[in-house]
C-alpha cells in the first residue's frame, strides 16, 4: 500500500542538523571547558564574557537522504555524515502499485511486499488490482450454511463444507433388508424393490431371508426341463441338477411326400409327426420326382425351391447320369450293311435335354450302307 513519504514528519527531510549538547558549561575560562566532545555540534569557544559560544558555521549539516530507508546522520566522534537504517516498517518510496505495501526492511532497503487481501470469507475470491487495490469477488455457488446447497434431488444429502463449498453425497437408501434391492429415484427418493430370487432352475425352491438374502432348497425326483426338446422324462437329482431323460428319435420334414425328408428341417418326438419321415436323404424336398432311389430318366431339368440353378440330379447322386452315353454307326461286311452299335449319330453324345438323331439300324440302298435314325431327347437322372 502506497504511503506518503513525508507523513507525520515535522522537520525538513532534506537536511539533518546536530543538536548542541545541553550539558555544555554556561561559564568558562578557556575554550577547552566548552568542548562537549561532539564534533557534530560545531566549534565551541569561550567568549571574553566567560560564556561558551558555538560557531553556527561549523555545525555539521547532513544532506537529505537519497532513500527514506537509509538517511544520513552525523557521527559525533568524526563529525562525518554516514548512512543509517530507518526502523523496519517505516514508510518509503511509493511504487504506484496498490497491491503492495511500501515499507523499509530495517536494513536500508525499501521493500514492497504483497498486500494481504484475504477477507476471511470462504465465499469470496480474493485478488488484487494494481490500480484499485484488493478485490473480493463473491464465488458463485458458495455457501455459508447447509440450506444454501439444496439441489432439489432427493437422492443426495446436501451440506455446506467448512471451505464454503457445497457437498452433495449420495443418499444412503440401505434399508438393512437383504430381500430388497435398494435404489433411488431422482423424483421420489429412495426405492426398495423386492429381490428376485428366481434362479430359473426347476430343481430348486427359492425363498428369501431378510438377513441372509436368497436361499435355495433342492427338489429331488421332481420333473424338470433340461432345455433339450429331444429328451423326455427329465428329473431332478439330489444336487439340484436336471438330469436328461430318454432321447427322442429325430424326424425329417417330407414336404413333397415322396417318403424322403430334408436333413435340415427336423423335429423330435416319440412317433413321427404328420409330414415327417425317418429318412433324411432327400436332396430336394420340393420335387416329388427327386429322391435317392429314383431310376427314371427325364428329358427336362428341375429347379429346387430356394435355388435358381436348374439340375438333372433326380437321384441325389451328385452327378448327371445320361441314359444313352455312346455314339453309334453302321459298317459293311461281305457286301452286307450291318449295325455295329446303336447310338448317337454325328460322332458326339448330346447334353441332357438336347434332342438329336439316334442310330437304331442300317440299310443298303443303291449300293450304299446307310444309317436308320430316329429323333430322340437325351434323358438324364
Amino acid at each position: 500500500r502506497n504511503q506518503d513519504a513525508d507523513e507525520d514528519v515535522t522537520e525538513d527531510p532534506t537536511e539533518v542538523h546536530a543538536d548542541v549538547a545541553d550539558d555544555a558549561p554556561t561559564t568558562c575560562t578557556s575554550d577547552e571547558e566548552c568542548d562537549d566532545g561532539d564534533m557534530c555540534n560545531g566549534l565551541e569557544t569561550c567568549s571574553t564574557e566567560g560564556e561558551c559560544e558555538t560557531d553556527p558555521e561549523t555545525v555539521v549539516s547532513c544532506p537529505g537522504p537519497e532513500s527514506l530507508c537509509e538517511p544520513l546522520a552525523c557521527v559525533p566522534d568524526t563529525g562525518e555524515c554516514e548512512p543509517t537504517y530507518a526502523e523496519a516498517g517505516t514508510p518509503c518510496e511509493d511504487d504506484s502499485d496498490l497491491c503492495t505495501e511500501d515499507v523499509c526492511d530495517g536494513a536500508g532497503a525499501c521493500t514492497h511486499p504483497d498486500d494481504d487481501c484475504d477477507d476471511d470469507d470462504d465465499c469470496t475470491m480474493d485478488s488484487c488490482d494494481t490500480t484499485t487495490g484488493c478485490v473480493n469477488e463473491l464465488i458463485t455457488g458458495c455457501c455459508n450454511e447447509d440450506g444454501d446447497c439444496d439441489d432439489s434431488d432427493p437422492c443426495t444429502d446436501d451440506s455446506c463444507r467448512s471451505v464454503g463449498t457445497c457437498s452433495h453425497v449420495a443418499a444412503d437408501c440401505d434399508d438393512s433388508d437383504a430381500c430388497t434391492v435398494d435404489g433411488c429415484d431422482s423424483e421420489t427418493g429412495c426405492t426398495h424393490e423386492t429381490l428376485d430370487c428366481d434362479d430359473s432352475n426347476d430343481c430348486t425352491s427359492e425363498t428369501c431371508d431378510t438377513t441372509a438374502g436368497c436361499e435355495y432348497t433342492f427338489l429331488t425326483d421332481t420333473s424338470c426341463d433340461d432345455g433339450d426338446p429331444c429328451t423326455d422324462g427329465d428329473a431332478c437329482d439330489d444336487s439340484g441338477h436336471c438330469v436328461s431323460g430318454t432321447v427322442l428319435p429325430t424326424w425329417y420334414r417330407d414336404s413333397d411326400g415322396d417318403g424322403y425328408g430334408d436333413a435340415g428341417d427336423t423335429t423330435c418326438a416319440s412317433t413321427a409327426p404328420s409330414g415327417y419321415v425317418a429318412d433324411d436323404t432327400d436332396c430336394c424336398d420340393s420335387e416329388t420326382d427327386v429322391h435317392p432311389t429314383q431310376t427314371t430318366y427325364f428329358c427336362s431339368s428341375f429347379t429346387c425351391a430356394g435355388s435358381s440353378t436348374p439340375s438333372w440330379d433326380y437321384n441325389c447322386g451328385g452327378a448327371d447320369i445320361q441314359r444313352w452315353d455312346e455314339t453309334g454307326g453302321c459298317s459293311t461286311y461281305g457286301g452286307g450293311c450291318y449295325l455295329w452299335r446303336a447310338g448317337w449319330g454325328g460322332g458326339s453324345v448330346p447334353a441332357c435335354g438336347v434332342t438329336a438323331d439316334y442310330i437304331t439300324g442300317c440299310s443298303m440302298s443303291t449300293g450304299t450302307c446307310r444309317t436308320v435314325t430316329e429323333s430322340r431327347c437325351q434323358e438324364c437322372r
